[in-house]
This record gives structure tokens, C-alpha cells and sequence, in this order.
């Protein structure tokens, strides 16, 4: 018997059961088969579950050598352009960020987080852009003007 595969045109998490190591090396049916049994779903989740202190961790490597420097972190939202921040990792690296001591800016036009008029009025009063979800607003920035980076440390996620 050979193991089911999903088909090219199907998303993988409608297969689950693919994943499961089990399936390939004894030949089991997929549906005899348990989900608790797959290394691959519990290792996909500690390895999101640890994204934000990775990515803060790099954050602290780029401003390590400046004193006082001002992060400004744009983007809190689960993913671009949606109003939800709902158990969002771009929280969970400013709160990463925030008990180390760093001066932590966040704005977000999104979900309306953050004193700003602009993206530009937000780049200009911080020292280092951390773009955490890039929404339109940010893309059109990108597109039309980078001019409000000039002397700044821009870092996209």
C-alpha cells in the first residue's frame, strides 16, 4: 500500500495525516493513524512559539553598541492590513524588548496604536525602525519615498 500524498493543487493542511512519520515507514493507512503520533506538527509549533524571541534577540544584537537608542516598532497586528492584534507575535517582541530597559516606540495605523500622523512623523522620532507587519501605508512609503530613513536603521520582519 502506498502513503496517501496530498495533490498539488490541496493544501497541506487539509493532509495532516502526511505528515505523520509513521505512514511512510510501516506502510500504515492514514486513517489508523493518530495525529498525536506527527514530529513534525509539535516541531512547526515550538518553532513559531520561539520567532519572537529570536527576532528580539536580533534586535538587541543590531542597537547593542548605541546608548540610549530609540526603537521604534511599526506593526501589531497578526498580519498586514487586518484589525486584529489578537494573540499577535509583534506584542510579544516589544514585551521581549521592553523589561531589558530599551526605549520602546510602537505605532501601528491599523488598529490605531501610537500618537503619529504619519509613518514619516513616527520614523522621525525614533533612532531605529523596526517594521514588524508591513501594512500598505508602510509599503507606500517604501515606494514612493525611503527618504524619511535617511540615518536611521531600518529592519524588516
Amino acid at each position: 500500500m502506498e502513503p496517501l500524498k496530498p495533490r498539488m493543487h490541496e493544501p497541506l493542511q487539509q493532509w495532516p495525516m502526511a505528515l505523520l512519520p509513521t505512514m511512510v515507514k510501516h506502510d500504515v493507512d492514514a486513517r489508523e493513524t493518530l495525529p498525536e503520533e506527527s514530529v513534525l506538527i509539535p516541531a512547526a509549533r515550538r518553532l513559531n512559539d520561539s520567532m519572537p524571541g529570536h527576532i528580539a534577540a536580533k534586535i538587541r544584537r543590531a542597537v547593542r553598541d548605541r546608548q540610549g537608542v530609540k526603537i521604534g516598532c511599526y506593526g501589531v497586528t497578526y498580519k498586514p492590513d487586518v484589525n486584529d492584534e489578537r494573540e499577535s507575535p509583534p506584542w510579544q517582541i516589544i514585551n521581549n524588548l521592553k523589561p531589558d530597559g530599551y526605549d520602546v516606540t510602537v505605532y501601528d495605523p491599523v488598529v490605531e496604536v501610537g500618537d503619529f500622523v504619519s509613518f514619516e512623523d513616527f520614523a522621525s522620532k525614533v533612532d531605529v525602525v523596526v517594521v514588524l507587519v508591513e501594512h500598505q501605508q508602510f509599503l507606500d512609503v517604501i515606494a514612493n519615498s525611503a527618504s524619511c530613513f535617511d540615518g536611521k536603521t531600518l529592519m524588516r520582519f
